[in-house]
């Protein structure tokens, strides 16, 4: 049920994403901001592996169960500077939407292939267990 309920807040997020991405576009459109448009992107992006990797340094034992609430927290801090950039002026507030948005969207990158990263260590924990039991019979 957890399972079910963490898919369906993935989805709705990601549509509510979409049409505030479409509507932040109309936005930087009408305002002649287009090149703001990739270099927010690219910081957004930036910033979430920076954080990520942090992340991974500050809780290494615990990397495969922390990893989702530490994309969650991540979230969190880039929905509010989305919240918060509205009360930035024009030219800050579009580069910010964009940032946040790079954010979220690494984010949700992310969180898609998180099952498949803790299938690839599941296995070489497996194989690791494998290899150290035959060198023991040996």
């Amino acid at each position: 049920m957890l399972g079910l309920g963490q898919e369906a807040l993935k989805w709705s997020l990601v549509v509510l994403f979409i049409f505030s991405s479409v509507s932040d576009f109309v936005y930087s459109v009408s305002r002649n901001k287009e090149l703001l448009i990739p270099f927010g992107l690219f910081v957004g992006c930036m910033f979430t592996n920076l954080l990520k990797e942090t992340f991974q340094d500050l809780y290494p034992t615990s990397k495969e169960r922390c990893l989702s609430w530490h994309l969650v927290g991540m979230g969190c801090f880039f929905v509010l500077v989305r919240v918060l950039a509205a009360y930035v002026t024009a030219g800050a507030r579009v580069f910010l939407w964009y940032a946040a948005n790079g954010g979220l969207m690494q984010i949700w990158w992310l969180w898609k292939s998180l099952p498949e990263e803790e299938q690839n260590n599941r296995e070489n924990a497996l194989q690791d267990i494998v290899s150290t039991s035959m060198i023991a019979e040996d």
